[in-house]
């Protein structure tokens, strides 16, 4: 894959995020969820219908494709290591113990960096 698609998958990324947070039926269960403690809270899904528990975990494994996907943009040096590290990095460490909780594993060097933010203070 050329650097120039992979330039584009980081505002592909963000309007993924949007059309989710934008989504009629997701909009709802996203302030829920949020309103019930998310990300922070491992137990805000306690608060959500079955329906939407399965929705949000849904939005979660794909959160989590999406990040292993933009380390290994990372690693093969297409996301620069200030965006990485300012952007990307605190946002695995806020939903990595959600992927944790439902095992949501990725590629095992992925794992590895995952493990590896989490021991970040």
């Amino acid at each position: 894959m050329t650097k120039k698609k992979y330039r584009r998958y980081s505002p592909e990324f963000k309007r993924h995020a949007l059309k989710r947070a934008e989504s009629k039926v997701m909009l709802p269960v996203l302030l829920k969820f949020w309103d019930a403690g998310f990300p922070e809270d491992l137990n805000a899904m306690k608060e959500l219908t079955p329906i939407e528990e399965s929705r949000m975990i849904a939005v979660i494994e794909a959160y989590q494709g999406d990040y292993d996907n933009l380390f290994y943009q990372y690693q093969n040096g297409y996301l620069d290591e200030e965006y990485y590290k300012t952007l990307i990095v605190p946002s695995i460490k806020s939903i990595a113990p959600w992927w944790a909780k439902h095992e949501m594993l990725g590629r095992p060097s992925f794992q590895e960096e995952v493990e590896r933010i989490m021991a970040i203070d």
